[in-house]
């Protein structure tokens, strides 16, 4: 029993001392970093992180955003903005808490900023709550000034999708894009081919002042008779926020197409059916030709012997 307790206790001790060991290590990187000359910058961090968050490598933009926190020379700004980050790839990952917690963060610092119109619901709804346990009001006050998501007009995207789109063609849309204030930066098209898991990200070239851009999808195959896209557009401020949008990944826009599937290849079988048929009734014929040769056509019939057919 002694013997039992003391392999516990070790045991014990050693995962606590391998804890203290990873926690160690992993900071050896940021501050080797910090102490000599190449230490990271805040924006350039945080311009990895947006390029993590563009490619759907929600983790590996949250380790990048969690080293803004680590940075000595981070702004108030900078933090903010990386916890704005780490609640919209929590709340994408499906980590609830987690989102809350980084809006309830971010809003410290930044009171009176308010999500604008055509975010996502899911985000949204992360953020209300993180309002909700502070005790803010969902609309920013008076005296925000123009807090981002406050009192600024909103930005408005519409996306007209063409008729009768097929596979093996590429797929132009037309993003009409409302932008009073002049908040939008950057366009990113997202979409997703028929029967695939993930989304791909076109940045469309936008300039201020901008109503419409084309987006055009690339030529993909489809072998299904039908099948439909999935797309979403973001609009994201010049600081990387996002500001508006058309559909999310989780409510995404649908575009439906048609395949490959051809009626020839359809006609085509059942030719060879009929070609097989024809083919069978044709020996069958043949059989019954032969016995009526060997019959004869008069005479009374013949004693019964044992007859073989050859067909070659």
């Amino acid at each position: 029993m002694v013997f039992l307790m003391l392999i516990v206790q070790y045991r014990s001790l050693f995962c606590r001392f391998s804890l203290l060991v990873f926690l160690f290590t992993s900071q050896i990187p940021l501050r080797a970093q910090a102490q000599g000359s190449g230490q990271p910058s805040p924006e350039a961090l945080l311009q990895e992180a947006f390029k993590l968050y563009e490619q759907i490598e929600y983790e590996k933009a949250l380790q990048v955003l969690f080293m803004v926190h680590q940075l000595p020379n981070a702004q108030p700004d900078h933090r903010a903005q990386a916890y704005l980050w780490m609640g919209v790839c929590f709340t994408a990952l499906g980590k609830a808490e987690d989102a809350v917690q980084s809006f309830i963060e971010f809003l410290k610092i930044k009171p009176d900023f308010r999500l604008p119109q055509g975010i996502s619901p899911s985000i949204v709804s992360m953020f209300n709550e993180a309002l909700k346990r502070l005790k803010l009001p969902e609309t920013a006050p008076p005296s925000a000034g123009g807090e981002q998501g406050g009192e600024a007009p909103p930005v408005d995207i519409k996306v007209t999708v063409p008729k009768d789109v097929k596979a093996g063609q590429p797929i132009s849309l037309e993003i009409s894009l409302q932008d009073p204030s002049g908040l939008v930066g950057e366009l990113l098209l997202r979409w997703k081919a028929p029967f695939k898991n993930s989304f791909s990200t076109i940045r469309l070239k936008h300039k201020p002042g901008t109503k419409k851009v084309i987006g055009t999808i690339p030529v993909f195959n489809l072998e299904e008779p039908e099948g439909k896209v999935s797309y979403y557009v973001e609009a994201l401020g010049k600081d990387g926020m996002p500001y508006g949008g058309f559909g999310s990944m989780e409510q995404p826009e649908y575009i439906f197409i048609k395949g490959g599937y051809s009626k020839k290849t359809s006609s085509t079988k059942w030719k060879w059916w009929v070609i097989g048929i024809g083919s069978g009734l044709a020996v069958a014929g043949g059989v019954v030709a032969a016995v009526f040769l060997l019959r004869g056509d008069s005479g009374p019939p013949a004693t019964p012997t044992n007859l073989t057919v050859t067909i070659r």
